[in-house]
């Protein structure tokens, strides 16, 4: 992978959190897990995307998807305190 196509998906990732951060932020929650899913497909390593996912189902009532995303970002990163 070129330098030029990291820096272009990590655009993408921030991007789709920003979309995922506004749609739960305006309630549309369907919308936010689906931009959340987006961006952890790009980087399936960043721990906010999973937590923020979590966040959203946790909104929608789905408890047992949001502690599966709970469970990465603890796996992801263990000392992070949020």
């Amino acid at each position: 992978i070129f330098f030029r196509d990291v820096v272009s998906f990590l655009l993408m990732v921030e991007e789709l959190k920003e979309v995922g951060n506004t749609a739960l932020r305006e309630g549309r929650i369907h919308d936010a897990i689906g931009a959340y899913s987006q961006a952890i497909g790009i980087d399936p390593t960043d721990e906010v995307l999973f937590s923020n996912r979590s966040a959203a189902y946790c909104a929608l009532g789905s408890c047992s998807q949001a502690l599966d995303d709970a469970k990465v970002v603890i796996k992801l990163k263990p000392r992070w305190p949020k």
